[in-house]
């Protein structure tokens, strides 16, 4: 198959918004595009622009969050596995499952605001490597709180480790340049959320404790918050 009718295909797939038809259906009416977290010792919120399975977890409850976790996740996992399936020695699948993840980020119908595209990828995975997934969870773990000292890096960042992965067990291949968009797509994805995180670090005064204690407060927070 032509890979840019794949590239477009996939894209038009990953716009496909379930958190939006979700909430729609579970509560509707309601605002899905900004949430607000509380930091704590502060009146300030950490404020989260982004409609994902995320928001609707947080205006229904997980089970409607898992819902779009698993939509989300299929819409990637099916495409990739057919073009896999189909055409094993094209880098077809590679594209699709980068477009898919695109589309997600960038949805053009809802002005280019949508999810951060984790599920997509772990759909996308599940069928490309899906020992991949636990190599990015752990090293974004590590690297997280022992580097970064940070929760959210060791929740948010396993994405990153994945192109050195491919690189190491496939070589400069289409896994690997699939990982290398994903990494650029979620990067900038995210960045609002990392410059949240980095006020919410300086206004909880995490920013200037020393290392120990800058560990113990990752390692509780990681365990501990929802």
């Amino acid at each position: 198959m032509n890979l840019f009718v794949v590239a477009l295909l996939g894209y038009a797939i990953g716009t496909i918004s379930f958190a939006r038809i979700i909430g729609r259906i579970v509560v509707p009416g309601v605002d899905l595009s900004v949430t607000e977290y509380p930091m704590d010792g502060s009146d300030e919120t950490w404020t989260y622009r982004g409609v994902s399975a995320s928001t609707v977890t947080d205006r229904a409850n997980w089970k409607w969050g898992l819902v779009v976790v698993m939509l989300d996740a299929l819409k990637a996992l099916v495409p990739v596995l057919l073009l896999r399936t189909m055409e094993p020695d094209t880098g077809s699948f590679a594209v699709m499952a980068a477009a898919v993840m695109v589309g997600h980020v960038w949805p053009v119908w809802w002005r280019f605001k949508g999810g951060r595209g984790q599920s997509v990828l772990l759909g996308a995975l599940v069928v490309i490597d899906a020992v991949s997934i636990l190599v990015g969870v752990l090293a974004g773990l590590i690297v997280g709180l022992i580097v970064f000292t940070s929760s959210y890096v060791a929740r948010e960042f396993w994405p990153l480790p994945l192109a050195p992965w491919f690189w190491w067990t496939e070589g400069i291949g289409p896994e690997f340049w699939f990982a290398v968009v994903v990494a650029v797509v979620y990067l900038l994805g995210i960045r609002e959320d990392i410059a949240e995180e980095h006020r919410s670090r300086r206004i909880e005064g995490i920013s200037d404790l020393h290392y120990p204690a800058r560990l113990r407060d990752a390692w509780n927070r990681f365990f501990t918050e929802d």
